[in-house]
């Protein structure tokens, strides 16, 4: 109803993403597994017809894991808000 207040949540965007809604466009920050809360009350249609998208995406410089393998890929990925074990990071010894 019109005296309602309603949040959209987003409980762990990786790595980005922009939010679409009934033609609104809200870009939420840069970061891993963030969690975000918007005030959609402005923009829901009471009448319940209601249009959302989300577009994420990827960090900036994911970079790349040599065919050799190695610890960490070649660390473009620390360019971003993000942690190295995302790219090739491997801190389990191995089962034989």
């Amino acid at each position: 109803s019109n005296n309602q207040h309603c949040d959209l949540n987003f409980r762990g965007i990786n790595y980005s993403a922009d939010v679409y809604l009934n033609g609104h466009k809200m870009v939420l920050p840069k970061g891993m597994f963030r969690r975000h809360s918007l005030d959609v009350t402005n923009i829901l249609h009471p009448d319940g017809n209601n249009l959302l998208a989300v577009l994420v995406h990827p960090p900036d410089h994911p970079g790349s894991i040599p065919p050799e393998g190695g610890q960490g890929g070649d660390h473009e990925i620390g360019k971003d808000v993000a942690t190295q074990y995302v790219q090739g990071w491997d801190w389990i010894a191995p089962i034989r």
